[in-house]
């Protein structure tokens, strides 16, 4: 003769029982938690027209201040102030030919940053050629650029450039940089 299966229903009432009482101890011996209650949000009014991020508004801010740019074969890596992120995290090579700029977005600079010279607050970090900063290196191998003064220089626009073919002189290299550039915020 088969032996008759236990039925379920008593461990179920029994873990239905325990887990009520679990939940009831859970439900009225809580401790009372504090209530973090955050500050109101301080609202900024935005930046003039400026958005950052778009190739347009690096054109018209690089049309000031070019003229600290580092050219090799006539093409320059920057890396442009982002107000959102606080920090330079735009980056662009410009290429100029025929008395005009080239902008393209990069993902990352493949040119090192200048760091050494008069430091300033301006809206890019400008970089020099792997060349250039090994020679200053050799040259003076203990500078401090932290050490360097910290100068406003004016806006600066661009050298337009144009082949003798078309009548205008023609410079594929510039001298050693004289600047480090430091964000608004003063970072470097």
């Amino acid at each position: 003769m088969p032996t008759p299966k236990p039925t379920p229903i008593p461990l179920l009432l029994t873990l239905g029982f325990a887990a009520g009482i679990g939940f009831g101890y859970l439900a009225f011996h809580q401790e009372k938690s504090k209530i973090y209650v955050a500050p109101p949000l301080e609202v900024k009014a935005a930046p003039p027209s400026r958005d950052a991020g778009t190739l347009g508004a690096i054109e018209i801010t690089f049309e000031r201040w070019g003229g600290y740019a580092v050219w090799e074969n006539d093409v320059t890596e920057i890396a442009g102030w982002d107000p959102r992120r606080k920090r330079h995290t735009d980056f662009f090579e410009v290429r100029r030919a025929n008395g005009n700029f080239y902008f393209r977005t990069i993902p990352a600079l493949t040119r090192p940053l200048i760091q050494h010279g008069v430091r300033t607050t301006m809206p890019f970090w400008f970089t020099e050629t792997q060349e250039m900063k090994e020679r200053f290196v050799r040259e003076i191998p203990d500078y401090d650029w932290t050490k360097a003064p910290l100068v406003d220089l004016p806006p600066k626009p661009p050298q337009r450039y144009t082949p003798p073919s078309l009548g205008g002189g023609y410079a594929p290299t510039s001298p050693r940089p004289p600047i480090l550039t430091v964000g608004p915020g003063g970072d470097a």
